[in-house]
């Protein structure tokens, strides 16, 4: 899988899983596999280039490596803004 699929998948998973969420979605931390193939810094860009126009065009990427995860990426945790 290339990673413009990958970008594109979660952004469609980031939308399906804060469709309901009254906030705009802030950070998204993804915790990526052992056999994550791509460098942080091409999976930011990639990440930032498909993320606009959709919901989660205001979402920051934080990724995390684990190599005790079995699949290739996981959301780990997602965060709105918060009025102060």
């Amino acid at each position: 899988m290339d990673l413009e699929s990958v970008c594109k998948d979660l952004i469609v998973t980031l939308c399906d899983m804060t469709k309901n969420d009254d906030a705009p979605v802030a950070d998204v931390t993804l915790k990526v596999g052992k056999s994550w193939a791509f460098s942080d810094f091409e999976t930011c860009e990639c990440f930032n280039k498909e993320k606009w126009n959709s919901p989660v065009s205001n979402a920051d990427l934080t990724i995390v490596h684990d190599d005790s995860l079995n699949e290739l990426y996981r959301v780990e945790k997602i965060s709105g803004f918060e009025d102060l």
